[in-house]
């Protein structure tokens, strides 16, 4: 199976998506087909695999679209993301 990934992606992508998909196997895959939407509009002959920049982007969107909307209505959780994401930044 990791051969198999490794076709897709470069090694750090697939450590960041298996990150942040937190062993959930919905979560991989929306992840994985959002880094390869992003991969796809953005290939060339340089660009061989999924990198870090596709992952990381597809992971901001897969947040929009499923987890803001529930981060956003609890409130202890909001404070504690934007906490969080502040101390990174």
């Amino acid at each position: 199976m990791n051969k198999f990934l490794n076709l897709f992606l470069a090694s750090q992508a697939l450590r960041e998506i298996l990150i942040a998909s937190a062993g959930i196997p919905r979560d991989f895959l929306s992840l994985f087909i959002g880094a390869y939407r992003h991969y796809y509009e953005r290939r060339s002959s340089d660009n061989k695999r999924i990198n870090l920049t596709d992952v990381r982007s597809a992971a901001i969107s897969w947040y929009e679209i499923d987890k803001k909307k529930t981060v956003d209505s609890n409130n202890n959780a909001k404070i504690l993301l934007d906490n969080y994401t502040r101390n990174i930044n």
